[in-house]
């Protein structure tokens, strides 16, 4: 009988029961899935079904006039075709599926080499961000870049391992693509209020060096005792710190030839000393890592730390040391040269 009534609708509406509310998906699947147009108050979650696509017409949150409006956009509108929708849904739904087995150990760590990320074919700049740690997910989507697409990270135990799946997944999209490079920043990155401006200084540097750099790392959080310097710019009024070593993956950007690293890491190595993503890219011979001093991001210190277990908070103590022991080999060298 609900059925049969649906079908004779024009447009369904979808009202929350209460404020703040998640969004009602099986009911706005099921009204999709008969072929009727959808209007739907908007909510805290609508971000996270971007299959939806224009199938959905959303309003503000207790918006009576948004919702008189959206209405009328339906009902104008041609019908439903629901082809690219259904086709969105699938492709999220067996990378998400495939994600839960490798988080589980159901599936060995290499099938993750199969699984298809929900990326956009051109996408160079994302956002590394588990869609489980709810509250880190929506503190970097208040502050996320507009040209930054979050992706949902890989999960495996320990959790480091998930961590460098995720990072050799976005390598191998980029190679797959024809992508020289690839932005990456982590959920709990603080961005510079100039960000933009810095980030154009920086990628302007980059393009002049092409070919003499690996990683450019926003962040080092730990810099190795036996770290050289290779050599020190001043460019558009800030200073680059080039380095043979690197630690941390907060906010960096991979060069073509980091990328084809990332494809020699080995998910079944379980030493954390040595196969952590970062320390992995470390311990390559001759790599070339481009810093700014003083470092161009910071460490959200009040969230979780999704690897280890603690609060960021320890991380900051470690990050100025390694700051301050850079600028300290800065000095030296600079003194060398002299």
């Amino acid at each position: 009988e609900m059925i049969r009534t649906l079908k004779e609708a024009r447009v369904v509406v979808n009202i929350h029961y209460y404020e703040n509310s998640l969004l009602e998906m099986p009911r706005i699947q099921e009204c999709l899935s008969l072929g009727l147009r959808v209007v739907s108050e908007s909510s805290q979650d609508v971000g996270d079904y971007p299959e939806l696509g224009s199938a959905v017409k959303f309003f503000d949150e207790g918006s009576i006039e948004g919702m008189l409006a959206a209405v009328d956009q339906a009902l104008m509108a041609p019908a439903v075709s629901l082809e690219d929708v259904v086709g969105a849904s699938q492709t999220r739904f067996a990378f998400m599926f495939d994600r839960f087995l490798v988080a589980m150990g159901f599936v060995s760590s290499s099938h993750v080499r199969d699984m298809r990320p929900l990326i956009p074919a051109g996408t160079d700049t994302f956002g590394l961000s588990l869609p489980e740690t709810i509250g880190r997910r929506r503190t970097f989507e208040e502050v996320r870049p507009i040209d930054c697409v979050t992706f949902d990270g890989i999960r495996r135990r320990p959790g480091w391992v998930g961590c460098g799946l995720s990072y050799a997944a976005l390598a191998r999209h980029a190679l797959d693509n024809g992508l020289k490079s690839i932005t990456v920043m982590e959920d709990d990155v603080i961005l510079p209020p100039d960000y933009r401006q810095a980030l154009g200084v920086i990628r302007e540097f980059l393009s002049l060096k092409e070919g003499t750099w690996d990683v450019f790392a926003g962040v080092i959080a730990s810099l190795h005792p036996e770290a050289k310097v290779v050599a020190v710019e001043d460019f558009g009024g800030r200073t680059f710190v080039t380095i043979d070593k690197m630690t941390s993956t907060v906010f960096n950007i991979y060069a073509e030839s980091a990328l084809r690293m990332f494809c020699g890491w080995d998910p079944e190595n379980l030493d954390a000393t040595s196969n952590t993503i970062d320390r992995y890219l470390e311990s390559q011979k001759e790599i070339r890592v481009v810093a700014l001093l003083p470092y161009f991001v910071g460490h959200r210190e009040e969230v979780y730390s999704t690897l280890w277990g603690f609060q960021n908070s320890r991380y900051l103590e470690i990050i100025a040391e390694s700051e301050a022991a850079l600028q300290g080999k800065v000095a030296e060298f600079l003194a060398s040269r002299t």
